[in-house]
């Protein structure tokens, strides 16, 4: 007798339990809060903007070596237009250096109470506009130009990759958080796949366009995550740090459109 009423009670509680849930799910669903929101949408692919640069200078390198005109402005063997492996690795791996550097040094600098998320994605913007105007200027024979311009971009990449995820993450409504900072992965992912489709329009070229036009578009993309940040707020996990909690309640508001 004890064992049934011990089983017709648990029974009892997976159904309540059962209805509970099924309440708290059409409480979800029936809410005020949108599952993805425009403002959301938008910074998310604005912000993954950094992901494009990541993926577009990686991808453009490999091809940049094949092409005439740039072995003949930095290849090293000049007899045949080829570069050594020497040459070639310190021309390619210079950009993960600058990566490495840049990746460890941002999320301090982003932290400091007079610079935040938000200013630190402008200032990596910059830093690799900056390293493509180096390699873009860079000719015969001043090969080193080069690899300094891809130290120089790769601190950029290297700093965006930690401060866009890191921002997405703070400013996203948590339902959708791992889904958008994913895309920041995608947009590396369709950077290269761009890198391939422009090169593979300029390479036919017998003139420097055929390195230099590619890269120069590499331009577009950290100039429009660089000033469309600006259209958004800081974090609301920085402001909240730093002591501004009605700026953190009103980004937070924002970005689930409850304001």
């Amino acid at each position: 007798m004890g064992l049934f009423k011990a089983r017709r009670d648990a029974s009892s509680k997976d159904v309540s339990d059962s209805g509970h849930a099924s309440g708290e799910k059409r409480h979800h669903e029936d809410g005020k809060v949108p599952f993805m929101t425009m403002r959301t949408l938008a910074m998310t692919l604005l912000v993954s903007m950094g992901g494009i640069c990541f993926g577009y200078d990686t991808g453009q390198i490999s091809d940049f070596l094949e092409i005439q005109d740039f072995k003949e402005n930095f290849a090293d063997e000049r007899d045949t237009l080829n570069f050594s492996w020497r040459r070639s690795e310190l021309i390619v791996a210079m950009l993960s250096v600058g990566t490495l550097i840049g990746a460890l040094v941002s999320a301090p600098i982003a932290n400091h109470r007079r610079v935040g998320r938000r200013l630190s994605v402008r200032v990596w913007s910059t830093i690799f506009i900056i390293g493509n105007i180096i390699q873009i200027a860079s000719a015969y024979p001043r090969w080193y130009e080069l690899m300094v311009g891809r130290i120089i971009g790769g601190l950029g990449i290297g700093g965006m990759s930690v401060l866009v995820p890191m921002y997405q993450g703070e400013s996203t409504p948590a339902h959708v958080r791992g889904a958008i900072v994913c895309c920041y992965q995608l947009f590396i992912t369709i950077g290269i796949l761009i890198a391939y489709l422009i090169i593979f329009g300029t390479e036919g070229l017998h003139n420097t366009g055929s390195w230099r036009t590619p890269m120069s578009i590499g331009f577009l993309f950290a100039m429009v995550l660089g000033f469309g940040i600006l259209l958004f707020p800081e974090t609301p996990r920085f402001d909240y740090a730093k002591g501004k909690i009605d700026g953190a309640r009103e980004t937070i508001a924002k970005f689930h459109s409850v304001q």
